[in-house]
């Protein structure tokens, strides 16, 4: 992704009408550092879904795992 794509991934997630467990840390973490608050996302994203029993879209797997890389 480029960084008008992560801004765009991250950007709804943290919008200031969001209210959910950990939103305030997602978004110090995207303030500070854009790559690492996609991982913020995608972990928290990857972690509701499992706890709900849902599918997980390939391509946020993908996400994943290409920004655990350096």
């Amino acid at each position: 992704m480029g960084p008008l794509a992560e801004v765009v991934f991250v950007a709804d997630f943290i919008e200031p009408g969001r209210d959910f467990q950990g939103v305030a840390e997602a978004r110090r973490v995207s303030a500070r550092n854009l790559r690492k608050g996609v991982l913020t996302k995608a972990a928290m994203t990857i972690g509701f879904l499992l706890a709900k029993g849902m599918k997980i879209h390939l391509r946020l797997l993908e996400t994943w795992n290409d920004y655990l890389e350096p």
